[in-house]
């Protein structure tokens, strides 16, 4: 599932392309990908207004339209938000073509999970939104957020950082690499965690998340750009997905566990419980 570094790039490359221009056609192939919306209220909400801007929330995508209104975008598994100069190779799984004068943009989904939903028509998307937790660039995610969210916890700190409503965003990618750069052990206790292992995960979540946008993101599978183009930080992974490899800290060979049910990879020698 594509994570808050994914999202963002995505966010970053459509905005600067929609933003301002009328939307004069929408096509909707299949009505799954809509939630509390009809295909022709859908769209009704789009045509002959335009994208004032494109925001994210954690791993979300909202459309901010011209109106006041707004159209939020969880991309799920599978999902591919693009956009289109003048034309494009169509195939059965694009579900939304949305068109200007010139140009334009899809969403394609192999699997249809992801959901377009307006906000305001359901109000669990609200009540959602609002319960994230802050993300690693806000300026009030500081030490003393990460202190207060981990030091009452007993459970596994990979765990906690997979919690939504504590830092939104990250998901099985990025934990296992915040850990590995913090120097953690992804089972060790929340309560267990020192002030230093503390400083050091705060830096961590920080930085890691930056270099994965300024890489584009990254890609195993489905996940693409806002241009359609594979991302390039798998390239630069240093122990997610990498068991049974050796560690480029230390030469000691990283291996995988099973923590709250996700796999997991990390190096014991730097990262020792």
């Amino acid at each position: 599932m594509p994570e808050l570094p994914e999202v963002e790039t995505v966010r970053r490359i459509v905005a600067e392309h929609i933003r301002g221009k009328e939307m004069i056609a929408v096509e909707v192939n299949h009505s799954g990908v809509l939630d509390g919306i009809s295909d022709a209220d859908f769209s009704a909400l789009l045509l002959g207004h335009a994208v004032e801007d494109m925001k994210r929330r954690g791993k979300y995508l909202i459309f901010c339209l011209d109106d006041g209104r707004e159209l939020l975008l969880h991309l799920r598994m599978t999902g591919q938000l693009v956009y289109f100069e003048d034309d494009f190779e169509q195939d059965k799984h694009c579900h939304v073509i949305v068109r200007f004068a010139q140009g334009g943009w899809f969403y394609r989904d192999v699997r249809r999970f992801g959901r377009f939903c307006p906000i305001g028509v359901d109000g669990k998307t609200e009540c959602g939104l609002k319960k994230l937790g802050l993300e690693p660039m806000d300026r009030q995610f500081t030490l003393n957020y990460v202190k207060d969210g981990l030091q009452s916890r007993r459970g596994p700190i990979k765990s906690r950082l997979l919690d939504q409503e504590f830092i939104a965003g990250i998901g099985n990618i990025y934990a296992d690499e915040i850990l590995f750069e913090a120097r953690i052990h992804p089972q060790k206790p929340c309560s267990e965690l020192t002030n230093c292992q503390l400083k050091r995960l705060k830096k961590a979540a920080e930085t890691v998340l930056e270099e994965a946008i300024a890489h584009r993101g990254t890609t195993f599978s489905d996940y693409r750009d806002g241009y359609g183009r594979v991302g390039g930080h798998q390239e630069h992974l240093k122990v997610f997905h990498r068991g049974g490899k050796t560690c480029p800290r230390c030469g000691e060979t990283i291996v995988t566990l099973k923590c709250g049910g996700r796999t997991t990879s990390y190096c014991p020698k730097c990262q020792k419980r």
